[in-house]
């Protein structure tokens, strides 16, 4: 329990230093206007410190390997919701059968 309060905290924190990051660096304008918010924050690092294309490239591909992070833990997760709901009563019988493998 103690772990897991830990990690969202940690989680939490990392989300709202990334959001200010945001909000301090773009303007209103760039950021309504902006498809992907972390590439435009990226490339005004980029342009600011006279780089080319590294903070743009590493966020994007940050956020590529966030999302099929949750991706997974989404697919790992969403069967075990229906089982436990059938579990319960609250869905149909068959969802709480499993292979003979027990799985």
């Amino acid at each position: 329990v103690r772990g897991t309060l830990l990690s969202i905290a940690i989680v939490t924190l990392l989300y709202v230093l990334a959001n200010l990051a945001y909000l301090t660096v773009l303007s209103v304008d760039e950021i309504s206007t902006s498809q992907t918010i972390v590439v435009t924050f990226g490339e005004t690092l980029d342009s600011f410190w006279g780089t080319r294309q590294s903070f743009s490239s590493i966020f994007a591909v940050g956020v590529a390997i966030s999302t099929a992070g949750s991706l997974n833990g989404s697919i790992m997760t969403g069967g075990r919701a229906f089982y436990a709901i059938a579990r319960q009563g609250q869905a149909p019988a068959i969802l709480t059968s499993l292979t003979s493998g027990g799985v």
